[in-house]
């Protein structure tokens, strides 16, 4: 009798897979990775395409802005400006008397209000940044008659002024 040294080759058949079963599995794996790879062409594509979009719109809205006087630019771009610690209004409320001034800021809600003396000068200081000032704006600084700070947008000055004169207002609010 001969002694057995391992398995026969009908055992071995059944254990492995064989050849077909190998080709088939790599010819899987291969379409996959095909398909992994086409997915990831097709979304290059996609990304380039977003891309160029969004460059010609650029362009077109850049276009669009040249054909725009600065000054209506302003309106339709945003009506409010960040300096500083300061949210500020791009456009005056008007022209008005200290205390039509103070009820007018007010009457904005969500913490509208004038400017102190200090927060009017950095306006001042900010002006060609901000944009649509006129001659003289009222600060919420008080005088003791009754008056309160006002400054000058064409030389910066600051001057204590009873509320009788008429000046610009422009709000303000804390960020």
């Amino acid at each position: 009798m001969f002694a057995s040294c391992g398995p026969n080759r009908e055992e071995i058949k059944e254990e492995g897979p064989n050849r077909a079963e190998i080709k088939e599995e790599e010819r899987i794996r291969m379409e996959v990775i095909e398909e992994l790879e086409e997915e990831k062409r097709i979304e290059a594509k996609r990304k380039e395409a977003k891309r160029k979009e969004a460059k010609r719109i650029e362009e077109e809205l850049n276009e669009f802005r040249k054909s725009i006087p600065q000054k209506e630019w302003d309106k339709l771009s945003s009506s409010t400006i960040i300096i500083e610690h300061l949210e500020v209004m791009k456009e005056d409320l008007g022209l008005m008397y200290l205390n039509e001034a103070k009820k007018a800021c007010a009457d904005l809600g969500d913490g509208w209000r004038l400017p102190t003396k200090d927060e009017l000068n950095l306006l001042y200081e900010n002006k060609d940044k901000i944009g649509g000032f006129e001659s003289c704006y009222w600060s919420s600084t008080e005088i003791g008659n009754g008056g309160a700070w006002e400054q000058s947008f064409e030389d910066g000055k600051q001057r204590d002024f009873n509320e009788i004169p008429l000046n610009y207002v422009r709000a303000v609010r804390s960020k």
